[in-house]
């Protein structure tokens, strides 16, 4: 007899169904399970024990969930509930902007940044950051969530041998190295552009496109350049992540966002 009562769907995609459940005490968390038409799909399987092996084995970093199990393949974590980056974007269009918006987008995106520095001190890239990957613990807590095409360990692979990822990442988030080669790109760079994509799209309310479509930087430009160096195509010419950090963490001590 499964422990859990589920309460509700969250998601329900081609690859996994996420799920929110109660156990026995009445603690809500969230499963993550396989769909129907994938339980003999051993990528999705290996994507999702990967996931758990993340959640598990990195449970020091306090901006991703809070892991619970993984058994018979359903994962188990913290359930999220104050929604996504993607949700307060999509309201913030509809309501209007305040005044205070880009300060509030630059202290999640510093958050994501720092949590995204502690994944690579322990050899993971994310490499799909986005704003439907971000759910928000309470206001100012972010965390990032889905490792499935993550990069992890010395291997520096997603999948081991003999898979092969095709395709990786999320149209206007994904770097072009990922889009152009999935197995070789691996670097750490791929995350300062998804975060600096994502950062973007919360400024401006839609996904960033090629370059010459984007729109000017946000006033008080000090953020804005700093996006639009972590936008660009060469992953030699982004700001390594700590100069990022450090650089996001002046304007939003200084409020020059």
């Amino acid at each position: 007899m499964t422990p859990w009562r589920e309460e509700a769907v969250l998601a329900e995609g081609p690859l996994f169904r996420v799920s929110l459940a109660s156990d026995e005490s009445g603690c809500r968390w969230v499963l993550k399970a396989r769909a129907a038409d994938v339980r003999d799909d051993p990528v999705s399987a290996l994507r999702l024990e990967k996931e758990a092996r993340i959640l598990c084995g990195q449970s020091h970093i306090s901006g991703i969930p809070r892991f619970h199990s993984f058994a018979d393949g359903v994962l188990v974590m913290e359930w999220l509930q104050c929604g996504s980056l993607l949700e307060r974007a999509e309201k913030v269009a509809c309501e209007g902007r305040s005044v205070a918006w880009p300060t509030r987008v630059a202290r999640w995106v510093l958050a994501l940044s720092q949590t995204l520095q502690e994944l690579h001190a322990e050899g993971i890239v994310h490499r799909d950051v986005k704003p439907a990957n971000v759910l928000l613990r309470v206001e100012y807590e972010p965390a990032l969530i889905d490792f499935g095409v993550a990069v992890d360990g010395p291997a520096g692979r997603s999948l081991p041998r003999p898979w092969r990822e095709d395709a990786v990442g999320t149209p206007g988030y994904a770097a072009p190295e990922l889009r152009a080669d999935p197995e070789a790109a691996v670097d750490p760079a791929i995350d300062v552009y998804g975060l600096s994509a994502t950062a973007y799209a919360l400024l401006h309310l839609r996904r960033p496109g090629h370059e010459s479509e984007r729109s000017a930087p946000v006033p008080n430009s000090g953020f804005g350049t700093l996006l639009a160096r972590g936008l660009s195509p060469s992953p030699q010419d982004r700001p390594p992540l700590q100069a990022f950090i450090d650089e996001l963490s002046a304007s939003v001590g200084q409020r020059t966002v």
